[in-house]
């Protein structure tokens, strides 16, 4: 084929136009499968066991949104620089509301069971990470806070989707736990 002097083999742009979807489909469904898969009975097992604590999970799902807001769908970009301009905005009308309200929910969490004190733990973590972002400036600070709180919003306290959770909560059994911890012992010496 001939298009604009050029010639043009129609089967070789086919197979590179489905060779391109191939790799790209490829790439997501690999990353798919490198998250934790959900346990449907554990999470039923803590979201009853959390039924009690109905009001942290709120506040936990509101602290989730604001996340969303600031780091999520590449959001985080803006804080790979420790000198960005973002990280003062984010000093000032972020981190007093989110510590606020991640303190309230560990409050009302206080008389919880079981479980209600693995989601302290989280939420201890939570609070860690806020504050290595605020003194460090620490972007991967604020992607764990990110993801501890997307987990216990999303399927600790029912807010559940399709997606398997990111795996950094004591609450879910997250194999991504010790990674956490190991980054708040190296951040906080």
């Amino acid at each position: 084929m001939n298009v604009g002097g050029i010639t043009v083999n129609l089967w070789k742009v086919v197979a590179l136009v489905v060779g391109a979807v191939v790799v790209v489909v490829g790439i997501f469904l690999g990353f798919r499968l490198t998250l934790p898969k959900i346990d449907d009975e554990k999470v039923k097992s803590v979201q009853a066991a959390l039924a009690s604590t109905k009001n942290a999970g709120e506040i936990i799902a509101h602290v989730h949104d604001e996340m969303n807001g600031i780091v999520g769908w590449n959001g985080y970009e803006d804080y790979k620089d420790p000198e960005s301009k973002e990280w003062a905005t984010w000093e000032l009308d972020n981190y007093p509301q989110i510590k606020y309200e991640l303190r309230e929910a560990q409050d009302l969490l206080q008389n919880g069971g079981n479980e209600a004190k693995l989601v302290l733990r989280d939420l201890d973590n939570a609070i860690a990470l806020l504050d290595v972002a605020k003194q460090k400036h620490e972007v991967t600070a604020l992607l764990y806070l990110h993801r501890i709180v997307s987990d216990l919003g999303q399927f600790a306290y029912g807010h559940y989707t399709d997606r398997n959770p990111w795996g950094y909560t004591y609450t879910l059994d997250g194999k991504f736990v010790p990674q956490v911890v190991a980054f708040l012992n190296q951040e906080q010496k």
